[in-house]
């Protein structure tokens, strides 16, 4: 590969994570019918927060450059993991919910409800 495609090639990769990090931190600027950004009482652009294709675009672009993260005690990621069920990495089933009625499915049942 020549030097010229290279340094192409290396000012491409980061005009993109300058922009997927400044749609993560600010968001998105709302726009017009004409592409122009609507601007507050105040003339600053309104910003929305960034969409989840933003969102997994940056973390693909992580995950290609090869950035991880362990979890530590106590960090918000780890609260996430938890909250999804996830352990090492792998998705475990949630806990089985009981099959024992309830006073709501017995009332239910009393009134003839299906």
């Amino acid at each position: 590969m020549n030097k010229k495609r290279k340094t192409t090639q290396a000012a491409l990769s980061d005009v993109l994570d300058k922009v997927l990090l400044q749609v993560i931190r600010k968001g998105m600027p709302l726009l017009n019918k004409d592409g122009k950004a609507i601007l507050d009482n105040k003339g600053k652009p309104i910003f929305t927060p960034a969409t989840a294709n933003y969102l997994n675009v940056a973390r693909q672009r992580l995950r290609d450059l090869g950035y991880t993260k362990i979890a530590a005690e106590g960090d918000e990621i780890e609260q996430l993991a938890k909250e999804l069920g996830l352990k090492d990495g792998k998705v475990h089933p949630f806990p089985r919910l009981s099959i024992e009625p309830d006073a709501a499915s017995t009332a239910d049942q009393r009134e003839g409800v299906a």
